[in-house]
């Protein structure tokens, strides 16, 4: 089996208006990533005992469940969790 660059520039050329949208969902994922981790950092290092205490029990769970299981969650509850608060169908 052969490389061939001009296999590889054809796909690539094709998925160029692509990387966009993959730029755009990591960035996203970047920010709420970067605002939910530091309020749940905030929430741990609170005086009051309730509301760190739920920063500790939430961070004690997901950090329990493996990421695979995690994945297959969010893949499959997601829309379902969606479609029953928002009424919208995500998948199609």
């Amino acid at each position: 089996m052969h490389f061939r660059i001009q296999f590889l520039l054809k796909y690539f050329i094709e998925l160029l208006p692509y990387l966009r949208v993959t730029f755009t969902y990591a960035g996203l994922a970047l920010l709420f990533g970067l605002l939910f981790g530091s309020v749940l950092a905030a929430m741990k290092l609170q005086k009051v005992p309730l509301i760190r205490w739920i920063g500790v029990i939430y961070t004690a769970i997901f950090r329990s469940i493996t990421p695979v299981i995690l994945l297959f969650l969010v893949y499959y509850g997601l829309p379902q969790v969606v479609l029953a608060v928002f009424g919208y169908n995500l998948q199609g």
